[in-house]
This record gives structure tokens, sequence and C-alpha cells, in this order.
């Protein structure tokens, strides 16, 4: 069973680091030149990236869509079943590995490259957001 709270305190984290993001007042250059501007930029994303494999993951449990070895593998499940559609859950499997690439310190990381479309990985949260909101009210409607 979906436990609604436990969706909500992590839609919550996701939110708030997606406005803290969204509030700071920078430049393209600073991102790539600015460490103080990249490492706060970095944990907000990872926040928020965490927020949504949280959310997946409790999810995918509590309405036993299957299993899942990685982080990766939740969207596509969540996709399955409607929650989210296919192309967004295509997305934000690449979003848990630019998460990992944070988290890890796998490579170097290249800021110009990484967020040269940070705004297309905001709206893509945000999109997943407003989907797990939709679902959770749909639930609620039952």
């Amino acid at each position: 069973m979906v436990d609604k709270n436990i969706v909500y305190k992590y839609l919550s984290s996701l939110e708030e680091n997606l406005r803290r993001i969204r509030r700071m007042d920078f430049t393209f250059d600073m991102i790539t030149g600015d460490e103080d501007v990249q490492d706060l930029l970095d944990r907000r994303m990872q926040k928020a990236i965490e927020a949504c494999i949280d959310i997946a993951a409790h999810l995918v449990s509590a309405l036993s869509l299957g299993k899942s070895e990685t982080a990766r593998g939740l969207f596509p499940l969540l996709a399955k079943k409607g929650i989210i559609d296919k192309k967004l859950s295509q997305r934000l499997e690449k979003a848990v590995g630019f998460r990992n690439i944070l988290v890890h310190d796998y490579t170097e990381l290249d800021y110009r490259l990484a967020y040269s479309d940070l705004e297309d990985k905001l709206k893509d949260l945000e999109s997943f957001a407003k989907s797990i909101h939709q679902f959770i009210e749909s639930l609620e409607e039952k």
C-alpha cells in the first residue's frame, strides 16, 4: 500500500531543491568556473535526483511493480504502470547516471557538458513531481 506521507515527504524534498536551484543567481560561466557554485548546484541536483529515486523505490515496492537491481531500473517499472511516460522514464534513468557521477566522482566532471542542458534536467525533475502528484491524487479519488 502506498504511504502518501512518505511520498509527500520526498516530493517536498524534491521540490525544495528545485526551488533552491531556480533561486540561485548564477550564469553558465559561473557554473563552469566557480567551485562554490558547482558544489552548491551539484549537491542540490544530487538531493533532487535522490528524492526521485526514493519516490520510485517506494511506489515500485508498495504497488508490487517488480524488482530492480538498480535505481535506474525503477523508472521503467513506473512507466510500465503508466505513472510516468516512457520518455520521461528514459530521461530519469540518465539522471540517475548523472547522480552517480556526482556522488561517486567516477570522472572529473566537465561542467560545460554536464550543465549545458540544466534547464532540461530541471524540467524533467519537475515533470516527475507533477506526474507523482497526479498519481497520488488519483489514489485519493478511489
